[in-house]
């Protein structure tokens, strides 16, 4: 059924339909060491370089309903449509070492940490309204956010903590053995955490309150950011020089082949059954034609 629904809008707004089905299932990522925004197919092919960035970008996050990616560089946060038009920076001069970010598109807000003042900032999805919500532990890293459950959760060098969105019953889950923890995402449906651990390269999955913590994988080297794809059982996560992915098991994992690309940091993942939304608006087709035009 979706597959045809995706058929039918794609020959509607002029889409080639042989890349309806399951060609625009998309992975977006970040590239530090160039200031590049990248998009790719789920399975690594068809890497386009989508943006040229400003300076030292770090993390990534999608609001798919409203066709829009935001971002964090070190002095900023910026916003585009999916397809990278319309970029914009929302004004955060004041604000240094910008790391993580997470949107909230249903309620329009940002989520999004200054590591150099332990800071996690609230804002609307255009940069008014700035708040600070937390003053934090120490080196904030990665936040993610449960929508359904109203929580957030977030690394900081040796700890996962998670709050409510308002900022209230802010507490510890309890890694203090682990150190350089980066990026972070979170499974709600099946309440499970998963994280990164630089200094030992090894991704960890918990429980949403931090127990039964389980080695997943033995990574290779430096990983930076995670995201999933819970309907595939699919986690996409980005190490120095290469993008990855594996089963929500740990098993059949697998190298997506970046390998001139360094200093990879921010991944963020479209999900197959979020095509006919972007079909709907546009974007997937106006980004396809971006991505023909660049290969020819």
């Amino acid at each position: 059924m979706l597959a045809t629904i995706c058929l039918v809008t794609a020959a509607f707004i002029g889409l080639p339909t042989e890349d309806a089905g399951d060609g625009l299932a998309l992975m977006y990522f970040q590239e530090q060491s160039n200031d590049v925004l990248w998009t790719a197919n789920l399975d690594g092919s068809d890497r386009t370089q989508l943006l040229k960035l400003s300076s030292n970008p770090w993390d990534i996050d999608i609001d798919i309903a409203a066709g829009k990616m935001y971002w964090t560089e070190s002095y900023s946060v910026w916003r585009a449509n999916l397809d990278g038009t319309d970029k914009e920076r929302l004004g955060y001069g004041g604000a240094s070492g910008l790391k993580g970010i997470a949107v909230d598109g249903k309620a329009g807000r940002l989520y999004f940490l200054e590591q150099s003042n332990d800071v996690l900032w609230t804002a609307n999805l255009d940069g008014s309204d700035r708040t600070q919500l937390l003053k934090l532990s120490s080196n904030p890293w990665d936040i993610d956010i449960d929508v359904a459950a109203g929580k957030m959760y977030w690394t900081e060098s040796y700890s996962v903590w998670r709050a409510n969105l308002d900022g209230t019953d802010t507490e510890r889950l309890g890694y203090g053995g682990a150190s350089g923890l980066k990026g972070i995402a979170v499974d709600g449906t099946a309440g499970r955490l998963y994280f990164q651990e630089q200094s030992n390269d090894v991704l960890w999955t918990a429980n949403l309150d931090g127990s039964d913590r389980t080695q997943l994988l033995k990574l290779s080297s430096n990983p930076w950011d995670i995201d999933i794809d819970v309907a595939a059982g699919k986690m996409y996560w980005t190490e120095s020089y290469s993008a990855w992915r594996a089963n929500l098991d740990g098993t059949d994992q697998e190298r997506l082949g970046y390998v001139g690309a360094s200093g990879l940091k921010g991944i963020a993942v479209i999900p197959e059954p979020s095509t006919v939304l972007l079909l709907s608006l546009g974007a997937a087709a106006t980004l396809n034609r971006r991505r023909l035009k660049s290969s020819t």
